[in-house]
């Protein structure tokens, strides 16, 4: 980058002749290899990587100039940059707050968000922590705080960004509409008593230890068993509910792990659900609600 008279100085309490570095990596779930089911994605790793090299370069041509030491890497993995209600970048921007770190390393602006309107006050107010400003270095965007206000070209680019994450969210409403449409699941989640298909997920099976509980319901109910009761008996028996195993990922529903009981304690409401819910006759039921989201 262009090195040119320093707008502000350093101000971390790490160090007293050194930027204490943020580096923050994000990928939304529309940038995932969705093939790979990594608990940390390859992408993430990449930026990981891809900044931290970047410091390095950069210290070795800092000369008299204060060098970068890297504080923390924060991480939101499966966020959507169209809003700032990640883990990751709260935890950063705390950690701005307290003063431990005074300068945030990324690999281009989009990856820090996409909102053109909450982006451009991020970057001329909200950076600026109790009159100590924060250095904000976005490398494939060529951008350094340090040496440079958010001109028009930067306007531009967080435009840009922002249509293009809309973009990509018709496109996948418009995809996924299409595959409920031909019957195709595109759940999160299967429903309680089935599970997805190894070889193809938009394909639901039958879950043979979950689906003796939905039995037991329907049974029940069809003797004239009160949903409220059919609840008191499933928690008498120490049958875990839904919730509960979805979390354990298909472990016995009599789980002989020590288990709280809230696990264990099954509502009457969460019953009349099971037997309100049309997919127990084979009837797949998607797109009831559509919900606003921006992705990306």
């Amino acid at each position: 980058m262009e090195k040119k008279k320093a707008r502000f100085h350093l101000h971390n309490s790490r160090y007293a002749d050194k930027w204490s570095v943020g580096i923050y990596v994000r990928l939304s779930d529309e940038d995932r290899d969705k093939k790979k089911k990594t608990d940390l994605s390859q992408s993430i790793q990449n930026q990981t990587d891809y900044c931290r090299a970047f410091i390095e370069i950069l210290n070795g041509q800092a000369g008299e100039e204060p060098e970068l030491e890297e504080y923390k890497v924060y991480c939101d993995d499966d966020r959507t940059g169209m809003n700032f209600d990640r883990g990751g970048f709260q935890e950063m921007m705390r950690d701005i707050k307290e003063n431990r770190i005074d300068c945030i390393v990324v690999k281009n602006l989009s990856r820090l968000g996409r909102y053109d309107t909450e982006m451009q006050k991020y970057l001329e107010k909200e950076f600026e922590q109790n009159g100590r400003e924060v250095r904000l270095i976005a490398i494939g965007d060529n951008y350094d705080s340090l040496y440079k206000e958010p001109d028009i070209a930067d306007r531009f680019r967080l435009l840009i960004n922002r249509e293009y994450s809309e973009q990509q969210h018709r496109n996948i409403s418009i995809g996924m509409h299409s595959m409920q449409r031909k019957g195709l699941f595109v759940g999160a989640f299967a429903p309680y008593g089935y599970q997805k298909d190894s070889e193809d997920k938009h394909h639901l099976l039958i879950d043979p230890t979950a689906a003796l509980v939905v039995k037991r319901i329907f049974d029940e109910y069809l003797r004239g068993v009160s949903p409220r009761e059919i609840a008191d008996g499933l928690t008498r028996d120490g049958i875990v509910n839904p919730a509960a195993y979805k979390r354990l990922h298909g472990s016995n529903f009599r789980c002989s792990k020590k288990i709280s009981d809230e696990e264990v304690h099954w509502r009457g409401d969460g019953v009349k659900k099971i037997l309100m819910d049309e997919t127990y006759t084979g009837t797949l039921v998607q797109h009831k609600q559509v919900q606003k989201k921006l992705t990306d």
